[in-house]
């Protein structure tokens, strides 16, 4: 509450029309709608009067190899193919991380009806080929700015803005190794291990490269 009424009496000072609040937690809502009414609840207490929930829909084979990069980072002991069967089953995946536990959604489209049938807020779904251009955010800022302020969100103005960098394959399963073995993810510990871990790294990237076709093709069929 007070992270939304600090939003709303800056908004107030700064004579803002709009507040915009970009997280990926907020996916969370998606599967405990529940929070969701509790946000909306909140907000038009302190008096904000609509809000709207956007929400950015990516590839669903993408999302996934990006979330299996990601999770490899939080302690996490993950098998591809699992990872990938739970998706189906489900329509999105849960992982314990530090703080609480995070959803990632991939039977968007579903759960976001879902969604719409509980809530009276405006609700939409921007793929993520037109969320990044011409810059990020484009299609969001574009109704809440003026003309003159969107010319200067060119792409240049966001190059300052760190990046995450992608993991290569190889780091990916060391993270995982150094997970299950409980060793910190650090260059000693997979110098003192190279050999082992190294024919472990290459068997579990046979793995998933044998499967990866069908993977693949089942997660973009049945949720792109």
């Amino acid at each position: 509450k007070e992270f939304l009424l600090n939003s709303y009496e800056n908004a107030i000072k700064e004579n803002c029309k709009n507040v915009l609040l970009t997280a990926e937690d907020f996916e969370n809502i998606l599967i405990e709608d529940f929070m969701a009414k509790n946000i909306e609840s909140i907000a038009k207490e302190i008096g904000f009067s609509q809000i709207e929930w956007i929400f950015v829909k990516r590839n669903p084979f993408e999302y996934l190899k990006s979330i299996y990069a990601e999770l490899s980072k939080h302690g996490k002991i993950i098998n591809y193919n699992l990872l990938h069967e739970s998706i189906i089953l489900n329509g999105y995946f849960s992982a314990e991380l530090s703080l609480y536990k995070n959803y990632f959604v991939f039977d968007l489209d579903n759960f976001v009806d879902s969604l719409i049938k509980e809530n009276s807020s405006n609700i939409s779904i921007i793929k993520f080929e037109d969320f990044i251009l011409p810059f990020v955010g484009f299609p969001i800022f574009k109704n809440l700015v003026e003309d003159e302020d969107l010319k200067k969100l060119s792409f240049k103005k966001w190059k300052g803005i760190e990046r995450n960098k992608s993991l290569s394959s190889k780091q990916i399963e060391l993270n995982y190794l150094c997970n299950f073995f409980q060793l910190q993810r650090t260059q000693k510990n997979y110098n003192n291990n190279k050999a082992f871990f190294n024919q472990l790294i290459s068997l579990r990237e046979r793995e998933i490269n044998n499967q990866i076709d069908d993977i693949r093709n089942s997660i973009n069929n049945k949720f792109s």
